[in-house]
């Protein structure tokens, strides 16, 4: 990956808007939350209080955050954008996961 996540904070990488201008401006009559993967953790999650915490994330979880958190910075050709965890709002389950639990 090449930079390191520090303790509180995760890494993602944004999903794409499905539909783009010529000139690259997401088109949209509906204002959705973000979705990305993540794709770096810090060694620990901190709680409310400051406390070392497990993580309820994994790299490679597809997640939901809030539309104006988290800072970005380019890496690797790809925009990155760190977020603490308290402003994940949900992690998507994979839709093949959940047809093998329905059944």
């Amino acid at each position: 990956m090449g930079f390191k996540v520090l303790n509180g904070t995760l890494a993602v990488i944004r999903d794409e808007p499905e539909n783009l201008s010529s000139g690259g401006i997401a088109l949209t009559t509906e204002e959705h939350l973000p979705v990305g993967e993540v794709v770096g953790l810090g060694d620990y999650d901190l709680d409310s209080k400051g406390n070392k915490v497990e993580w309820d994330i994994e790299v490679g979880d597809r997640i939901v955050w809030g539309t104006f958190s988290g800072q970005t910075f380019e890496h690797e050709g790809k925009t990155v954008l760190v977020l603490k965890s308290e402003d994940v709002f949900a992690v998507l389950e994979d839709e093949a996961e959940e047809a093998e639990e329905a059944e």
